[in-house]
């Protein structure tokens, strides 16, 4: 009889420290989820061409994120498969949900030629924590 209550004590100990053990890390679970949503995330919202001879591309970078996304880099890497070149420039940081409209020229390269791609990249030496890495770029042909 000793013997079968120490055994139902023991199954009894053990279903409370498991039950304990899932408590702390559905807790963690939470938590981990909770910091991930209050991550900034930049993306490429819009890119609106000027008209071919200003030579000029509008990019909007927006927040989409939770949270403020500090200072980054906006790159474009352009190539008409002869040559090619990356413009570099600098974003300010974003509180949430906001953007910036950039314009992005060059007086060397024409930005819309015949043949010529582009991939324009927010935070392009990713220095902001984000929510989601994966949707920071765009590409374009003409």
């Amino acid at each position: 009889m000793k013997r079968t209550l120490k055994i139902a004590t023991a199954v009894c100990a053990l279903i409370a420290v498991t039950g304990m053990f899932d408590s702390v890390s559905s807790h963690s679970r939470a938590n981990a989820e909770e910091k991930y949503q209050r991550l900034p995330d930049l993306i490429i919202k819009h890119l609106v061409p000027s008209s071919p001879q200003e030579n000029v591309m509008w990019v909007y970078v927006y927040n989409q994120g939770a949270a403020y996304a500090g200072k980054s880099t906006l790159a474009v890497l352009w190539s008409n498969g002869r040559a090619s070149t990356t413009f570099y420039v600098p974003i300010d940081g974003l509180p949430a949900h906001t953007g910036e409209k950039i314009g992005v020229t060059s007086t060397t390269v024409k930005m819309f030629a015949h043949n010529s791609k582009s991939r324009y990249i927010v935070d392009y030496y990713n220095v902001v924590a984000e929510s989601d890495e994966t949707n920071n770029e765009v590409d374009v042909s003409y």
